[in-house]
C-alpha cells in the first residue's frame, strides 16, 4: 500500500514539472520585422501591429514547426510555419527580430 502511494506521489511529481518546463518555452517579448512589422508576446497572449493598420491580438500556441495565432473574438485558429532561432523568430518566412 505504500509503494502504491510512493509511486502515485512520484509519478505526479514528475508530471507537475513536466507541465512546468512545457510552459516555460513560449515567446516572451516584442519581435519586429525589417519593415516594422511587430509581435509582442506576453504569456500565451499576443499582439501584433502592422506598420500600416490597426493592431490586433489574441492567443497563441506553438506545435510542430507551426504557430497557432487564435485573434480575440473569433474561433479560428491560423497556422502558420514558424521557427525560432537565437534573438529571431520566423513566421510564414519572415523574420523578426527579438527587440
Amino acid at each position: 500500500m505504500k509503494a502504491t502511494i510512493r509511486i502515485a506521489a512520484l509519478a505526479l511529481v514528475i508530471l507537475m514539472l513536466g507541465l512546468a518546463l512545457v510552459s516555460c518555452g513560449g515567446l516572451g517579448g516584442k519581435y519586429t520585422s525589417f519593415v516594422g512589422n511587430t509581435y509582442e508576446f506576453i504569456g500565451n497572449r499576443f499582439t501584433y501591429t502592422p506598420l500600416i493598420g490597426d493592431a490586433k491580438s489574441g492567443t497563441y500556441a506553438l506545435e510542430d514547426g507551426k504557430i497557432l495565432l487564435t485573434y480575440d473574438g473569433t474561433e479560428i485558429a491560423i497556422p502558420m510555419p514558424f521557427s525560432q532561432g537565437d534573438g529571431y523568430i520566423t513566421i510564414t518566412g519572415v523574420k523578426y527580430e527579438k527587440k
